[in-house]
């Protein structure tokens, strides 16, 4: 995953969370582009879960825009808990206009609703 560029996150570790969130904002001023999982994982019962604030905070802090996108399909191609299966499938992946914003909670909340309207079309 290092060879990929994957920056490592310890989720209940608050350190490597401020630690990956400076990763990303050093990538960010340096013109990288930084890809997030807002959910921080995959939903067990197909639902769009909560989204968590770092990555907003991060574009909100570097004053890059947020490109949100909607991947619709990944659950039935490898399901959460069961990772070590794969089944044959498609996914759509739906990349959604920037949105801009200083405040991190307002960017996360549009970017959720502009998700959850999109998967609401798909069913």
């Amino acid at each position: 995953m290092s060879m990929m560029g994957i920056i490592p996150l310890k989720r209940m570790d608050s350190r490597s969370q401020l630690e990956c969130l400076k990763k990303c904002m050093d990538l960010i001023k340096n013109g990288a582009s930084v890809f997030f999982f807002p959910e921080g994982t995959r939903s067990k019962d197909g639902k769009l879960g909560t989204f968590k604030k770092g990555a907003f905070s991060v574009a909100a802090k570097t004053g890059v825009p947020v490109v949100p996108m909607t991947l619709v399909g990944t659950g039935k191609i490898m399901p959460a808990g069961k990772e070590g299966v794969i089944n044959s499938g498609s996914v759509k992946v739906v990349i959604h206009k920037p949105i801009r914003g200083s405040n991190p909670d307002i960017l996360c909340e549009e970017a959720r609703n502009i998700v959850a309207e999109t998967l609401k079309h798909q069913a």
